[in-house]
Order: structure tokens, then sequence, then C-alpha cells
């Protein structure tokens, strides 16, 4: 509700700004000598769990649950801030939900997330061969708890938000039959990483559940890794240091996110579940991002996209602001004008351009993948696959 005036003109008007502009002067004087000398003769204190709930809650509602700022993610807790807001009695029970398509490493992301707390996995394999993938389902504790779901002749990049959205649809009624609580919906290039451990996660997911009815959907932050040289073998060891500001990403910058498993749960596209959002703390969870891990796994997926005409969807490389593609290779052409959804990410549009030309070239793959600037030294794998 706005402020209401009341009418003065003149040199009446004038008195009564200069005595405003006075007053409030000396009051934020007062305000700043006070918070001086609290700073000095009290240690810092972390402000109420309440406080910080709504205060989520309030930049969760005015940001839609999307971190817009190029801002660095912060993965390193600030000094006095209480990473137990809640410890109940009751542990919460994790799952994660994932599409995965001849996964890298895909032992080792089982692994990773058993380590970090998970039980269940929901899992749709489309285009992949059994074998592999029950060798590695098979190859620890974590087998009790892999649900897999098989499809197949999937390859369109507009369509792949749609098979993941009826997946975890589907997934949210069988986490409920199995007493999951949070479901994490991430990809098979993805690992969720809890910089001060489960525990805080765990804490957090808990407190905010007894802040109101209706669905709950925590949203998570995202980093990217950075790779030394291609390894497709484990990717999540091979990388050891990681981009932190969004900005630099290849690919979205928007985060992933865990839902409170209820009956009305459901996706809210990619990067969001139905429900009030809650924002997590990157130095609770936060989301890595392995995208384009390895040369082999580049050229697969960006030659599966250029031959189900996904690069139709590029913009033309001057339009883009890219340098001219040469004329060897396939040809590109703008969308034609009917067509009106685009592939936002320049990474792959230069990446299908560049398999499109040669697809045995190594050289956009290592300009964007490898030694990239503001990247930092980081131990985010946790799992006991090496």
């Amino acid at each position: 509700m706005p402020w209401s005036h009341g009418l003065v003109t003149g040199t009446g008007a004038r008195c009564a700004r200069t005595e405003t502009r006075a007053l409030l002067l000396r009051v934020v004087v007062v305000i700043c000598a006070a918070c001086a000398v609290c700073a000095v003769r009290a240690p810092p204190i972390a402000p109420p769990a309440w406080v910080r709930r709504v205060a989520r809650s309030v930049v969760a509602s005015v940001t839609g649950g999307v971190h817009r700022s190029a801002s660095r993610v912060e993965v390193d807790a600030p000094v006095g801030y209480d990473l137990y807001p809640s410890r109940c009695e009751t542990p919460a029970v994790l799952g994660i939900v994932t599409c995965t398509k001849q996964p890298a490493g895909f032992r080792a992301w089982l692994s990773h997330h058993w380590e970090t707390g998970f039980r269940y996995f929901y899992i749709r394999c489309e285009d992949t061969d059994d074998g592999p993938i029950e060798r590695d389902v098979e190859a620890g504790p974590w087998k009790e708890g892999v649900r897999i779901r098989r499809a197949s002749g999937q390859t369109s990049y507009f369509s792949l938000m749609q098979r993941q959205a009826a997946h975890v649809n589907e997934s949210v009624h069988a986490a409920a039959s199995d007493g999951v609580t949070h479901l994490l919906h991430i990809d098979d290039d993805e690992l969720l990483w809890c910089p001060n451990g489960t525990g805080a996660l765990e804490s957090h997911l808990q407190s905010c559940l007894s802040d109101g009815g209706g669905d709950v959907c925590f949203h998570l932050q995202n980093i990217e890794a950075s790779y030394e040289a291609s390894s497709c073998d484990n990717p999540f060891t091979a990388a050891t240091h990681f981009v932190l500001t969004p900005s630099d990403f290849t690919s979205y910058t928007n985060g992933k996110s865990i839902g409170a498993v209820s009956g009305s749960l459901r996706a809210h596209g990619p990067h969001f579940f139905t429900g009030r959002v809650v924002h997590v703390p990157a130095y609770v969870g936060v989301v890595v991002h392995y995208e384009s891990a390895c040369f082999e796994k580049w050229r697969e997926k960006f030659a599966g996209y250029v031959a189900s005409g996904e690069l139709m969807a590029c913009k033309p490389p001057a339009a883009a602001g890219d340098a001219p593609s040469p004329s060897s290779g396939a040809t590109e052409r703008a969308p034609p004008p009917s067509r009106t959804r685009t592939i936002p990410f320049r990474f792959y549009c230069d990446s299908m351009r560049s398999v499109a030309r040669d697809a045995t070239s190594r050289t956009t793959w290592e300009a964007w993948k490898r030694h990239r600037k503001g990247r930092r030294p980081l131990s985010v794998y946790k799992g006991r696959v090496r």
C-alpha cells in the first residue's frame, strides 16, 4: 500500500522536506553507531531459524525460485550460520529420479549418491544396452533401491523436457509407495554435493515442511565442472576444478530441485516441482553439472541432435555473435518462420556446427570445456568407485 501524504506547499514544503531529510540522516547515524558498538562488543549471532525461513521464502517468491544474479555461487557457509535449523527425530528418506542414455561413469554416479544418503533411484533408460546398466546396478549396496524403466527411439532435444516430466510424475507415486520423503530430479551427468554434509541438507528440508501446507519445492543452485582432460571412464573423479559464476556456464544456470513427496507433487519443468519454492543455500546443497565431460560423449550427444534436425533451431552464426562457420561439411539454414523454438545455449549450437563439419575435431570441445577461467578446485565426489 503506498504511503499517504499531507498537502504542503510553498516555503513550508521546502522546510518540511529539509527537516525530514535531517531527521532521517540523524536516525541513520544512530543506527550505524549502534551496529558498530554491537559488532565490537558482541560475537556474531545467527538470526533465528524462523527469520531465515521467511527470508528464503520472500527471495524465492520474488525471483520465482531462479537465481538470476551472475554473481558467484557461494559454497562456503558464512561465519555463524546455523547449518542445522531443525533436528527432527524422523530422518528424511531421499530418492533420485533421472533419465539416462548410455551414461558415462554410472556406477560412480550411483556410488556418490548412495554415500550422500540417497536410498532410492528411479531411472528411465533411453536407447541404452541392458548389460552395462545391470552390472552397475548389481555392483553395490544400492541395488535394492533401483527402479528402472526402459524406452527407445528418443533423441529430440525439444521433447526431452516432456519425457522427463512424465517420468518424474510417474516416479512420485512409486517414491511415495517406497516411503521416500524427498525426491531430487537431476540428470546422469550431475551430482548433488553437500559441502557441509548430508545432515545439514536434511535439516533444511525438514525445517521448512512445517511452515505451511501444500507442496514444497526445495530449489538448488548449480555449478559446472571444468576438465583437464577427456575421461569417459569416470568423469566425476577426473574433474577437480569447477566454475562457480553462472554467466560463465555453458548450459543452464537456474538450478535443479528437490520435491517433498506428496500425492499432489508434480514436475514443473526440468528445474522445479510444483508448490511453494524454498531456496536452499549452495553451502547446504548444490547441483554439480558435468556437461560434456569427455570428447566421445560430447560428439555422440551433438551428433544425435544434428541427426534429428536440432541444428535448425540455432540462430545463424552471425546473428548469434559467433564467428562464421566454414563452408565445408553440412550446410546450415535459419529456422523457418513457423518454428519459434530456439536452442538458448551458444555452446550447444557451436558443438552441433562443429560435429556437422568434422566429427573428429576436438577443437570446439577443448575450447569450451578445458582450462576455463575463474575455476576453483573443490572436492566434490564422495563415492567409493574410482
